[in-house]
């Protein structure tokens, strides 16, 4: 997957358009497979989505990024529910599929 990720910058669409310069992190020097996991397992660490760190309100507020249904403001046909824009969230699992 980290190949495949790294192999997908290079193409010249995402590398004109989403790129502002040579890779930086981890780097060029990261080459090998020994050198890939070895970066990984130094650098990697478990996280967790915090709630409520993504507002929600009427799209005519300039800091809301969804309404109350979810739906994603200036992306067509998209709907999202995932803790950041949760005000509360359960005792249960935060990767359920809600849909």
């Amino acid at each position: 997957m980290f190949k495949r990720l790294r192999d997908a910058w290079t193409v010249p669409e995402f590398k004109e358009k989403l790129t502002i310069g040579d890779e930086y992190y981890p780097g060029a020097d990261v080459k090998t497979d020994e050198d890939i996991k070895k970066f990984i397992r130094s650098s990697m660490i478990p996280v967790s989505h915090a709630s409520a760190t993504c507002k929600m309100g009427k799209e005519s507020d300039d800091m809301a990024v969804v309404d109350s249904h979810g739906k994603v403001f200036g992306v067509k046909n998209c709907e999202w529910f995932c803790p950041p824009i949760a005000p509360v969230l359960g005792s249960t699992s935060r990767r359920l599929t809600l849909k």
